[in-house]
């Protein structure tokens, strides 16, 4: 046996040194001059599972019964009966013996259900007031509002058919509560009309004039540089 620069050989038939493969079967890794058998710690412990399955896979080979362990020694009958009713956890774990009264085991299920729907209307009450709270104090320490916010990440995020759906939607709404809409339009515009006369005086200045004169003040600011 010798060693060859990092690697660990040896001399074969042929007199030539060549370099030693890890023992793993199936692994043509070779083996490091600082190392036994094995290419890797990887490779050693496999290797030493393996001999150990080897060793006491059949120790069971020899009894009747489920030759996967002790249990399958036992000739004692099963203890469940097929007229009872058993509380069970998920049907894989818990298994109880004692017999229960199907009423009773009916109030049992009901009480339980009715905890797990109270907790969980607990946990969403008070993930919604801490989301409450949060929007308060976000809007207390920021011009935009938390809504605005978020509106204008949902919509960067709109796709055309996003776009398509929403004006639907819309459109459907207004027509459903159209009376209402034009009630609270009417009411807004009673109690401030000068603030709504100035936005309808500004979106009538920008968009009934005529196009020839929107092109002839365009020219007039491109020429003049302003």
């Amino acid at each position: 046996m010798g060693k060859g620069k990092g690697t660990k050989t040896y001399i074969g038939e042929d007199g030539q040194l060549h370099p030693v493969i890890c023992s793993v079967s199936d692994c043509q890794n070779q083996v490091k001059e600082n190392q036994e058998k094995y290419c890797c710690d990887a490779c050693r412990k496999r290797a030493m599972t393996l001999k150990s399955m080897d060793t006491y896979r059949g120790v069971y080979k020899d009894f009747d019964g489920w030759a996967g362990g002790p249990r399958g020694l036992t000739t004692v009958p099963s203890s469940i009966k097929h007229n009872e009713t058993h509380v069970t956890g998920d049907g894989r774990f818990v298994i109880d013996d004692y017999r229960v009264d199907p009423e009773i085991f009916a109030i049992a299920e009901a009480n339980h259900e009715k905890y797990v729907q109270d907790r969980n209307e607990h946990e969403a009450r008070v993930v919604i007031a801490g989301l409450e709270a949060f929007v308060d104090e976000y809007n207390k320490h920021h011009k935009e509002s938390y809504a605005t916010e978020q509106s204008k990440k949902y919509n960067a995020n709109l796709t055309e058919d996003g776009l398509i759906g929403r004006r639907k939607r819309n459109r459907d709404y207004f027509v459903k509560n159209k009376k209402k809409i034009l009630a609270n339009q009417r009411a807004r515009y009673k109690a401030n009309p000068e603030k709504y006369n100035k936005i309808r005086k500004k979106y009538n200045y920008y968009t009934k004039q005529p196009d020839l004169f929107k092109y002839e003040k365009w020219l007039k600011k491109r020429i003049s540089g302003s």
